[in-house]
């Protein structure tokens, strides 16, 4: 024991260090500031313009600093009757999809509301309630009887909300040079389909009727706020030359690829074609109306939620192991688990190792939650954590297939999810040149 002890190097602890902190004095300023969209100011998914369009740019050489990227806007309840309450589910349930491009290089395109309240629900308890003061101060999931949810009041009542969007590009930790991106960096966000996607609606056995409750809104005075940078001349110029002399800036980002189908059955196999060199992760997630107030924006289906209440206490989503349901990912000739996940339990744990680096970092999703209404199935296909590139190939051809199946056929012969939405993330590149961007995955 002592030898080794005796091999070890001394390590100076940080309090008898009386080294000054690097400087960044090449940042000569910072500024926050507002771009507002292209066209119109009034958006509504019937009847209106459904596309949001803002544009990021700057002419001076101002970087973007991408993490404090928020999208504002003010939401109205277009009901005439006071007494009709808008309930939102969230924010970014206004949204059906993405797509951020620069340059005339597409870099993002994928379904949105969904995707990101799936990303939403696996942040810790204090991150989701910090995001309900920028949103509607309320969440369906912490007013189970609903009429705690108050909302919006009818004949023009407003709210203004914002959020951070969902975006690999938007998180990559680097600043980001609008000078570099010609026309600079495009934000489209398409609306709902409807007015009640993104709307708790009323509902039968609930506090809320159609006597006091909207499903009409529009969205207005809707802006971008962020944060850009300015570099001093000599830091500002050495990156010009570097561009000029044909050099190029390349920024790693996270890649959604979104996918929805529609199945039947007890034992259901999807498949999907799409190539990307470096698969990093799966996550899978099921929809079904039948008897549920969520929508399709925040439902995350498992067959548990539909086990009869129990006992005097009427407690809902009782674990009953017939609603089990079993799981298996292949993607080209490899299985993944090698053993097809068959428990919630199982599922859990494979989700935490693909989020929450192996369980050291806590998920807010509770137990009964997790086998209800927020139920996601998600696998990581890296070889290494923590580093870039270990994930698995598709470029030839590789089919990515998943299989799943009830463990009970009898039980669930009727509680089976009627959609299976994927959501695959990859290690993509962004890759900014004199010439253009060009994005790469």
């Amino acid at each position: 024991m002592e030898s080794h002890v005796a091999a070890t190097e001394p390590l100076v602890i940080d309090g008898l260090q009386y080294k000054l902190k690097p400087n960044g004095e090449y940042v000569t300023k910072r500024e926050s500031v507002t771009f507002h969209p292209s066209g119109s100011n009034v958006y509504q998914p019937v009847g209106g313009t459904r596309v949001l369009r803002i544009v990021i740019s700057d002419g001076s050489g101002a970087w973007l600093d991408p993490e404090t990227v928020k999208l504002q806007f003010d939401v109205i309840n277009t009901d005439t009757d006071a007494a009709k309450r808008l309930r939102p589910i969230a924010p970014w349930c206004f949204f059906k999809k993405i797509r951020i491009s620069a340059s005339g290089a597409l870099i993002e395109d994928f379904d949105y509301a969904r995707t990101h309240e799936m990303f939403h629900m696996m942040k810790s308890k204090e991150l989701r309630e910090n995001d309900q003061v920028e949103g509607f101060e309320f969440s369906i999931d912490d007013t189970p009887s609903d009429g705690n949810y108050a909302g919006i009041a009818g004949a023009d009542g407003k709210k203004t909300v914002c959020f951070s969007l969902l975006s690999g590009l938007l998180s990559c930790g680097k600043m980001l040079p609008l000078s570099y991106m010609k026309g600079g960096l495009t934000i489209e966000l398409e609306l709902a389909n409807s007015y009640a996607d993104a709307l708790v609606t009323a509902q039968a056995n609930t506090l809320l009727t159609t006597a006091n409750t909207s499903e009409l809104w529009r969205i207005e005075n809707a802006q971008i706020k962020a944060d850009i940078l300015t570099l001093d001349n000599g830091f500002q110029n050495s990156y010009d030359s570097h561009m000029l002399d044909g050099g190029m800036l390349a920024i790693n980002y996270m890649g959604y690829i979104t996918s929805q189908q529609s199945i039947t059955g007890t034992n259901v196999t999807v498949n999907l074609s799409r190539q990307s060199s470096h698969l990093k992760g799966v996550f899978v997630s099921y929809f079904n109306a039948a008897g549920q107030r969520h929508k399709e924006a925040n439902q995350f289906y498992h067959p548990m939620s539909m086990v009869p209440t129990y006992g005097a206490a009427q407690v809902e989503y009782t674990y009953d192991a017939d609603y089990e349901l079993e799981f298996q990912l292949q993607v080209g000739g490899k299985s993944f688990p090698q053993m097809p996940i068959n428990s919630v339990a199982e599922s859990w744990a494979q989700l935490r190792k693909a989020v929450a680096a192996y369980g050291k970092h806590p998920l807010s999703t509770k137990a009964r939650e997790y086998h209800s209404t927020k139920f996601v199935q998600g696998l990581d296909l890296e070889k290494l954590s923590g580093v870039g590139y270990t994930g698995l190939s598709t470029k030839n051809g590789e089919m990515i297939t998943v299989k799943v199946k009830a463990v009970n056929t009898t039980t669930l012969n009727t509680h089976m999810p009627t959609s299976l939405f994927m959501v695959l993330c990859t290690d993509n590149i962004l890759q900014i040149s004199d010439s253009g961007v060009s994005a790469l995955d």
